[in-house]
């Protein structure tokens, strides 16, 4: 990178990010001759946390970047003119938690309002969209014990099984909305739309009913 270029960015919420992945690099060219999945389980669970320090330090500048606003009046009109700097909240991600800084808008007997968190589209839960997404497509050909075992496996994001039965119901529950939405004109043919079916059902092995 030129040494120019550099010096026009300001790196400190990334500086954390920085330094682990310098001490993976130092740790690599420190490393003896060893079996190749050791090296690669150490640069997968170690990648993982640079991620999530990434994705920290851009959530935190996003943080310092926040404008202060006089006040805000969401849909339901009330203004919310009571603001607190640096609340936060914690966000699930496919790298681990994260920690979102943000103002908060308030006024007495009504909800606080968030603008960054709607500037993040973050859900009213903690639970990223890439953990969300991992959740239900395992769902969809596993039971919730297993979708639980895969992901911790392979996500540092844990969620447990109660929250997992969750993310799935919220997906779920827009899939009638969105046909009643659809609209499907009806073919204009003549031609027959025939079916055919076996009617055996399903086929029993003599051996595998002991």
């Amino acid at each position: 990178m030129n040494a120019s270029y550099a010096n026009t960015l300001d790196f400190q919420f990334f500086s954390p990010a920085q330094d682990h992945f310098n001490g993976m690099i130092r740790h690599l060219e420190s490393a003896c001759l060893q079996e190749h999945g050791t090296t690669e389980e150490y640069i997968r669970t170690n990648g993982d946390e640079l991620l999530r320090l990434m994705f920290q330090g851009y959530l935190d500048k996003q943080a310092e970047d926040e404008e202060k606003a006089v006040s805000v009046t969401p849909a339901d009109g009330i203004p919310r003119n009571h603001i607190r700097q640096n609340t936060s909240r914690v966000l699930t991600t496919v790298f681990g938690k994260v920690k979102v800084k943000r103002f908060a808008y308030s006024q007495r007997n009504v909800s606080n309002e968030f603008p960054l968190d709607a500037g993040l589209n973050l859900n009213n839960d903690q639970y990223s969209d890439g953990v969300r997404k991992r959740v239900v497509t395992d769902a969809i050909d596993r039971s919730y014990d297993n979708v639980v075992k895969r992901h911790r496996e392979n996500c540092p994001g844990i969620v447990g099984k109660h929250q997992t039965i969750k993310l799935v119901e919220g997906t779920a529950q827009d899939f009638v909305e969105f046909y009643e939405q659809r609209t499907i004109e009806d073919e204009q043919t003549d031609d027959l739309l025939v079916l055919s079916f076996d009617g055996k059902g399903l086929v029993m092995l003599p051996d595998g009913l002991t």
